[in-house]
């Protein structure tokens, strides 16, 4: 899978290389395993290096984020005295200190999610041997980690689902409605690829389905997840838009905060479980268990390498089969594909070749074409986008539902 932002990629990348060498070691990593060691040494190759990478960049955040900084300072300082005199006037260099304060501050927060990390996969400095001929992956880049936390912006908002989220809720929700019968919502499985932190799956798993999984093969992602389950509950100020000097009217705007708290484990739903692991490799637990089976693809398709896989994967949990007697997926999102696809479809040719491969859509919207499907009068929604930011980023979506040719009548069976 790739990411599907990187606007901060270059600068961070470049300053990354400009201090690579002087990063400190890992901090407050024990020298032997922990208790929990054994959940760790149960994944898979691939998966300790995105746990143990995803570790790392968050222990490296304050040094890369200032890294980045210093090399303002070190450019700033290029100008002549007249100029460098003028730009303190205007306080250039009063924000370049407060920035440094605002990583600070983010990095006690992130400090507590990668010690939470280390503690519940036991990890030691040992197992940091392994990441020394990984020359890069998902979750070992500075980037990522900025991402993330303007994720929580995305994903996290107190109390109501935030207004980018909300028209994607308000659509999934609706589709759910007219698809299961509510007799069988406990016979209803949802599946969640590419959840990310997560915030749709944890809605829908408090609407009484039998199971809904969180599907996430991101390290990073999944470091945050688990923290936000934890027993850790207390509260943290997150300051998501510092990474980037351009498009601010003001400084008060760019410094402006996020508060954040976790659920906890406590108000965890019963039904919700969390997946780590590649989407293309997921079975549903007990899927005899279930009559109906939902995937729920959001902002997800054009991360892929190989589009065909992905859909022969929903293709293969949602195909009747056993005690499964209808499979559905509903999916919403742009087609904007990473720079490695294999296959980049258009909404048209995705429609084909959903027929061809044996479904039969009750829906699909071009939302840019019909505005109202997602109750606005553009048809776009943002995607991280900065309401003050002098730079709006939007997407038209891709909506539809779909049902398999093989489902049995809901009139054919005896409902519960």
């Amino acid at each position: 899978m790739v990411s599907r932002t990187s606007m901060f990629r270059s600068i961070v990348e470049h300053a990354h290389n400009s201090i690579k060498g002087k990063t400190s070691a890992l901090k407050n990593i024990p020298n032997t395993t922990g208790s929990n060691y054994s959940k760790f040494d149960q994944l898979t190759n691939g998966q300790k290096i995105e746990v143990l990478s995803a570790i790392k960049s968050l222990k490296s955040y304050e040094t890369n984020s200032k890294g980045v900084n210093e090399r303002r300072k070190e450019l700033f300082k290029k100008m002549s005295w007249t100029q460098q005199n003028l730009g303190e006037k205007v306080g250039y260099l009063q924000k370049l200190k407060s920035i440094d304060k605002a990583i600070d501050t983010n990095q006690k927060f992130i400090d507590d999610v990668a010690n939470y990390a280390v503690s519940n996969y036991g990890v030691s400095q040992k197992d940091f041997e392994l990441l020394e001929n990984e020359s890069s992956n998902s979750s070992g880049n500075n980037y990522r980690v900025i991402e993330a936390l303007g994720h929580y912006t995305r994903d996290w908002t107190p109390n109501n689902i935030s207004l980018e989220l909300l028209p994607i809720f308000e659509y999934i929700a609706s589709q759910l409605e007219m698809l299961i019968d509510y007799r069988q919502k406990k016979d209803t499985v949802l599946v969640f690829p590419g959840s990310g932190l997560g915030r749709l799956a944890y809605e829908f798993a408090k609407w009484d389905y039998g199971a809904v999984y969180s599907v996430e093969n991101s390290g990073l992602m999944n470091l945050f997840v688990d923290f936000n389950y934890s027993n850790n509950t207390k509260p943290y100020t997150i300051h998501p838009y510092i990474h980037t000097n351009s498009d601010f009217y003001n400084t008060k705007s760019q410094l402006r905060t996020f508060e954040y708290k976790p659920i906890g484990e406590t108000n965890k739903p019963e039904s919700l479980h969390i997946a780590q692991k590649d989407f293309t490799q997921f079975e549903i637990p007990d899927r005899d268990k279930y009559k109906n089976v939902v995937i729920v693809s959001v902002f997800f398709l054009d991360t892929a390498e190989n589009l065909f896989n992905y859909l022969d994967t929903i293709g293969k949990l949602a195909k009747p089969s056993g005690n499964v007697e209808r499979g559905y997926w509903i999916n919403a999102g742009p087609l904007k594909y990473g720079s490695a696809a294999q296959v980049e479809l258009n909404a048209d040719e995705l429609a084909e070749a959903r027929k061809n491969l044996g479904w039969v859509d009750a829906q699909s919207v071009y939302t840019i074409y019909d505005p109202l499907s997602l109750g606005n009068k553009t048809g776009l929604v943002g995607y991280l986008t900065d309401k003050e930011s002098m730079w709006q980023g939007y997407y038209g979506l891709n909506l539809f539902t779909t049902s398999r040719k093989e489902n049995k009548s809901y009139k054919d069976t005896t409902l519960g």
